[in-house]
Formats: C-alpha cells, sequence, structure tokens
C-alpha cells in the first residue's frame, strides 16, 4: 500500500466513520470534506485540534483550551450546522465509539464524560494526548512519549513497548 497525497494542508486530521474527513489548517481553520471524492470545505470556528468518533460526533479544542462539539453530526449526519461549548478546558480531546469523550489538559490530567451531557471525571494517569478505539480502548502517550493504554472508563493504565509523540486508533485498535 503506498500513500496517496490529496489537496489541502492540514496540521491534523481525522477520519469519521463514513470516510468523511475533519481537519486544522496552520492558522486553525476547521475544513470538512465528505468523502475522497468530495472537495474541501470550510467550517466556522477555530480550532487546534478536532476529532470525530466512530458515532459521527465531532469536537475539538481552540488556542484558550476551550472544547466544543459540533451539533448536528452525530451519526454521520455531514458538516453539522453549529459549535456548542462544553465546560473545562483540555488542549486534546477524543470521541469514544458511544459518544465518550476522552481528553487532556496542559497539566497532563486525563478527563473523560459519558456523553456530552454528562460532567467530567479524572482519571487518573498523565498524558499530552489520547485517543479512543471503536471498542473503547484508550490509547495516549506522555510528556516521555511512552504509549499507555486502558480498557475504558475503569481499567488500569497499562504500557506499550515503543516511543511516540502523538497515537491514533482505527477499528482494529
Amino acid at each position: 500500500m503506498s500513500w496517496t497525497n490529496i489537496d489541502g494542508a492540514l496540521k491534523h486530521v481525522s477520519v469519521g466513520p463514513s470516510g468523511e474527513l475533519w481537519g486544522c489548517n496552520a492558522n486553525d481553520e476547521v475544513w470538512y470534506r465528505s468523502s475522497m471524492n468530495a472537495s474541501w470545505e470550510s467550517v466556522d470556528g477555530l480550532l487546534v485540534q478536532v476529532d470525530i468518533g466512530p458515532c459521527g460526533l465531532v469536537c475539538g479544542v481552540n488556542r484558550s483550551d476551550e472544547i466544543f462539539i459540533r451539533e448536528g453530526t452525530h451519526g454521520s449526519q455531514g458538516r453539522g450546522h453549529s459549535w456548542r461549548k462544553l465546560d473545562g478546558l483540555l488542549t486534546h480531546v477524543s470521541v469514544g465509539p458511544s459518544g465518550e469523550l476522552w481528553g487532556v489538559n496542559r497539566q497532563q490530567q486525563v478527563f473523560f464524560r459519558a456523553n456530552v451531557n454528562s460532567s467530567w471525571q479524572q482519571s487518573d494517569g498523565a498524558l499530552v494526548r489520547c485517543t479512543v478505539a471503536p471498542d473503547g480502548t484508550v490509547y495516549g502517550v506522555n510528556r516521555d512519549d511512552q504509549i499507555w493504554y486502558k480498557q475504558g472508563f475503569h481499567g488500569s493504565w497499562q504500557t506499550m513497548d515503543g516511543l511516540l509523540i502523538s497515537v491514533a486508533a482505527t477499528g482494529n485498535g
């Protein structure tokens, strides 16, 4: 398998369950592409990081660490219609298979919430980035580039061999 260059210039990209793409460029502008055969569409708002989960829910964070979800995207309904601000401050956020959210803040604390209408709860661990796989397994990297994972809300963090500065999970974890 070889890489194929597609048009656009993004610093962060996330792929949804139907192949839709969400990304942020160097100016924090948000972009959406419904498929590889479609064109990029500008989306209102400015984010430094954006994620679309297996359920189609889109969330992201801005330069002020504010957290937003995109209304009208859950269930792969397209680019949605507006951003809704959530409480809390995070530098990185990820969406799980049932709409649960995981994220980390500037102090490397890890937080999760069962859904967009629940409250943030602090998890143990210290990470700088995290991602949630479709099976609910949470993966992350710490400031020493060590790779960690845990099985959902109640699992225990375990380390993996290797070093990474970022991590992403697909359908197979």
